[in-house]
């Protein structure tokens, strides 16, 4: 994996839908904490969705496809067990936190995208990540949190419209082209809505 290619086409994939994304983004930013989480995954996986449906098929994203609600129990265990481990690993230093988000950087997409449960998509992902290696898959989530970081910290809710769905993007692309290496399976067709 490529970084610089991924920050590249992830850039580029923003740029090209930057209203639906950014209003899509808006939507999950403004409804996660207030359904307490509940819709956080849900929303989360609509906004994946999108993007894979545009890398794969070319189809623009619409607003509304942010409320992908199919799947929506595995969707809110999803996001729970996510926020669980990942903030584990960060209460135990930085470094297990970013391991554990490398690790974990293609469950929500596996999710979506092959309609897997949790575990398995957990599973895959970290088998993917091993077999592409871990250091890129640290150096992304590294550059993305750091990013997201200083983004935030200077302009707050108007950063998370640009930071959120650019991060999307890119974990998007990364995924995409690891459906493209040889030892991938073929990708299941992504159901139309």
């Amino acid at each position: 994996m490529d970084i610089k290619q991924v920050l590249k086409q992830g850039f580029d994939t923003f740029l090209g839908d930057v209203v639906p994304l950014s209003v899509a983004a808006l939507l999950v930013i403004l409804l996660t904490p207030l359904s307490l989480g509940l819709l956080g995954g849900p929303l989360a996986a609509g906004l994946y969705r999108m993007v894979l449906l545009r890398l794969r098929t070319g189809r623009p994203p619409a607003i509304g496809d942010v409320f992908y609600l199919e799947h929506f129990g595995r969707f809110v265990f999803a996001f729970y067990a996510l926020v669980v481990l990942v903030s584990v690993g960060y209460m135990l230093l930085i470094v297990p936190g970013i391991y554990l988000t490398a690790i974990g950087l293609y469950t929500v997409p596996l999710m979506v995208d092959r309609e897997l449960p949790f575990g398995v998509a957990w599973s895959q992902s970290k088998a993917a990540v091993d077999r592409i290696g871990l250091a890129p898959h640290f150096g992304l989530v590294l550059l993305l949190a750091l990013g997201g970081a200083a983004l935030g910290t200077l302009t707050r809710l108007i950063g998370s419209l640009v930071w959120l769905p650019f991060c999307v993007c890119c974990v998007a692309v990364a995924y995409h082209q690891l459906l493209k290496t040889p030892e991938a399976p073929a990708p299941a067709p992504l159901p139309e809505t």
